[in-house]
């Protein structure tokens, strides 16, 4: 399997931004194109979470760009679909948009048989935001400071060890099947509804470990309710100090655990051309704004991130294609 480095995503973000001008006056073109009216853009989960978060933020700041207010739309439930059917039949005007995530956009279509849309022929891929990695979380009263102890312990605890995930086929599911793939670890999986279920669950003890986004383990961190094993970036993270990433934690073949997950604004396919080029003009700008920055990294932990729509197609279709392969080698049936 053929894995892209946390060094070969930066460099696409650090250079796009390096090189973008500040704009705070709308793109007449691309307001004169929208129309009046609000722009809508789906979000495929509820209201408080990393990806309503950034969705949120980048509507705040696109209002400069634009010329017209955002409208942040949750619409949760069965894998994110309810939103991604109403971009898929929304007209290709513009007006209707969907903050895709890495799950949406490559895990989900790659892996799961339900999957009723094919995101490089139902989408038009507008700009990339950013990429986050998780953590992984044990209850802090397991024996275990590492890694590499986690996997020794449940080795002498068979059948004794369990994991949360958001619910079968979700990231945290999929992502902890191939950490026990890789690195020998036996739990038993129980699926929950979300992240914060499971946190609750492990710092309750009920259950021991999950893999989880450093967003919503990150309260939990702080007041020592989890301990943090490890985060999925191959090095450790400004933001969690001491904590090892997949390269420096003694275990080989990790990997593919990264990226955890990417956000980006995708459209309903046939948009034209120049429509795109100027909204990921609008998008990267405000990816650019130093304040937004600061709070992608500071606030939702995820690396923020400019390119143009075919780079970041292209992206896309690399993370479908090592999501097959990752599937396959799982023998998940989902």
């Amino acid at each position: 399997m053929k894995h892209y480095t946390r060094r070969e995503w930066l460099k696409t973000a650090s250079a796009g931004c390096a090189g973008m001008a500040f704009l705070t006056t709308p793109i007449t073109g691309l307001a004169q194109a929208l129309g009046s009216g609000p722009v809508r853009v789906l979000v495929g989960m509820g209201a408080g979470g990393a990806t309503d978060s950034i969705a949120r933020l980048y509507g705040q700041k696109l209002l400069d760009q634009l010329g017209t207010a955002v409208v942040i739309e949750n619409k949760p439930g069965a894998f994110q679909m309810q939103a991604i059917n109403s971009v898929k039949d929304a007209a290709a005007n513009g007006r209707i948009l969907y903050m895709g995530t890495g799950s949406s956009l490559s895990l989900f279509p790659a892996i799961r048989k339900d999957v009723t849309y094919d995101p490089m022929k139902d989408f038009s891929f507008i700009a990339l935001t950013g990429i986050s990695s998780a953590v992984i979380t044990v209850n802090a009263a397991l024996p275990v400071k590492t890694l590499q102890e986690l996997v020794e312990y449940s080795a002498k605890n068979p059948g004794m060890v369990n994991y949360g995930s958001a619910g079968i086929g979700s990231a945290n599911h999929i992502k902890t099947e191939y950490l026990k793939l890789a690195s020998g670890l036996k739990a038993e999986h129980i699926p929950y509804k979300s992240d914060t279920d499971i946190l609750i669950q492990v710092a309750s003890g009920t259950v021991h470990l999950c893999i989880t986004t450093i967003q919503s383990a990150m309260p939990f961190i702080k007041d020592g309710r989890v301990r943090a094993l490890a985060v999925t970036a191959p090095k450790a993270l400004s933001y969690l100090p001491g904590i090892p990433g997949t390269e420096e934690v003694g275990i080989k073949g990790l990997e593919a655990i990264e990226p955890y997950s990417y956000f980006g604004l995708v459209g309903p396919k046939g948009m034209p051309d120049a429509l795109i080029q100027e909204l990921n003009s609008a998008i990267n700008k405000v990816t650019a704004v130093p304040e937004v920055q600061t709070r992608m990294r500071d606030t939702f932990y995820t690396e923020p991130f400019t390119g143009t729509p075919d780079e970041f197609k292209t992206m896309n279709q690399r993370e479908i294609e090592r999501a097959r392969e990752l599937g396959a080698r799982l023998k998940l049936d989902l």
